[in-house]
């Protein structure tokens, strides 16, 4: 098994402290630190998604001929931003993983450089080696988000129409929003100040993720009204616990929702038929609770914990063995764009006036 070492922002695996990194007031100084931490640790292989850190530190260390790991980056989201960012690692990259196989077919087509060299990942969720017995009691349908509370991406404002749409069908339900964001409080007072929510929904905000999981354990439904997703964790780690998914009809999540089986998908935007989906559970207890046992049985195969860290592992032990790449060939380090980089503003001064400014880039 290599040694692994996550790329991440906050870096608190205890491998590495904190403060080695922390406090940084320009991209030059954030990867001369996380080079740093990486040289310290020399793992053999860093795994790196969606950060500008990691590629800083590695064309660094690769360039310079200090580091002699393998970097494995992830796409985590099928947006095209993902692509990009990713294609400019390609040069020093060793391999890639796509967290769907629509996110690994796209990869294929997109970055060539990378040909060969893209794999399947697939997120590793706890799950019980036993279906979970779920309430099926005459109450209310109880349904969650557990999110980013924001419109961009995630489409949270459109809980304001679905809760009105299920006010007027007159179902019986209960809406419980696990997460905060940019559109928590408009979302909060449009629903609070709708005739006949307020006692319907609550707000949780932020939780850890075990009391988030305890939350979710008891819900019957998980909403996802998104337009962008990689493959969400929030429904993976849902359908563990038997919680039937209806959500948007994204590439991702289509790979994992067998329709009218162990959940729903529903076009985006489509208020009318998530609302439909909706009361078509809360109606029949039957077709929830074998929904939610299917839905458990699609994650314990191929996400439980055992069998996609065994995976992993495999993907690891692949990567370690691939070539590093040629130092002659990287280009130079990539700062992320600004006004003061385009007019070659020095990094070390940008430092400086980011310092005094308390402007805190990481």
């Amino acid at each position: 098994m290599p040694t692994v070492w996550p790329c991440t922002f906050d870096l608190t695996d205890g491998t590495i402290p904190t403060n080695a990194i922390s406090h940084c007031y320009s991209w030059s100084e954030l990867g001369r630190r996380l080079g740093s931490a990486i040289y310290t640790s020399n793992p053999d292989v860093v795994v790196g998604f969606a950060s500008r850190g990691a590629p800083l530190a590695l064309r660094h260390l690769y360039r310079r001929g200090k580091f002699t790991g393998r970097y494995l980056d992830l796409i985590q989201s099928d947006i095209p931003s993902e692509y990009a960012r990713v294609r400019s690692n390609s040069d020093f990259a060793s391999a890639l993983g796509g967290v769907s196989q629509g996110c690994v077919q796209r990869a294929r087509r997109e970055i060539p450089e990378l040909e060969g060299r893209v794999f399947r990942v697939h997120y590793p969720v706890p799950c019980g080696s036993t279906p979970p017995v779920k309430d099926v009691g005459d109450g209310p349908i109880r349904l969650a988000y557990l999110g980013i509370v924001r419109h961009h991406e995630k489409r949270a404002l459109d809980f304001i129409p679905l809760v009105s749409e299920l006010l007027a069908r007159k179902v019986d339900f209960e809406l419980t929003i696990i997460g905060d964001g940019s559109e928590r409080k408009q979302l909060q007072q449009a629903l609070f100040a709708m005739p006949g929510a307020a006692r319907r929904v609550r707000f949780l905000g932020m939780l850890p993720n075990a009391e988030a999981l305890q939350v979710l354990s008891q819900q019957h439904v998980l909403l996802l009204l998104s337009e962008v997703e990689g493959q969400p964790i929030a429904m993976l780690e849902a359908m563990a616990l038997g919680v039937v998914p209806v959500v948007s009809d994204l590439a991702g999540l289509r790979e994992v929702i067998v329709a009218g089986e162990n959940g729903f998908l529903v076009p985006v935007g489509a208020t009318t038929e998530f609302a439909s989906k909706i009361e078509h559970l809360a109606r029949s207890t039957e077709v929830r609770c074998k929904m939610a046992l299917a839905a458990w049985k699609t994650v314990f195969t191929n996400h439980e914990m055992k069998t996609a860290v065994g995976r992993f592992a495999d993907l690891l032990e692949t990567v370690r063995g691939l070539p590093l790449p040629d130092r002659r060939g990287l280009a130079q380090d990539r700062y992320p764009d600004s006004a003061m980089n385009r007019f070659r503003v020095p990094h070390y001064v940008q430092a400086l006036k980011r310092r005094l400014m308390k402007q805190v880039v990481f």
